[in-house]
């Protein structure tokens, strides 16, 4: 199923070469958004909906630090 609140940062997506084809590349902060918009998505399993909201932190700079937690 397609979300329609994506067309309009799919719209802004960047054309780019790769080998023989293009393809459409979408904004960090597009892809921040849409990552959220999923990790909300109730329907969602709660394992993709956590890693989501991770990847939108790393997307954001939040690296963790490698000694962290250890």
């Amino acid at each position: 199923m397609f979300d329609p609140a994506f067309d309009p940062m799919i719209e802004r997506a960047s054309a780019m070469a790769a080998g023989d084809r293009t393809v459409r590349v979408v904004t960090t902060e597009d892809l921040i958004a849409m990552k959220e918009r999923a990790a909300a998505d109730p329907a969602r399993r709660r394992s993709k909906a956590l890693r989501d909201l991770a990847d939108a932190a790393l997307l954001r700079g939040d690296v963790p630090d490698p000694d962290e937690g250890w």
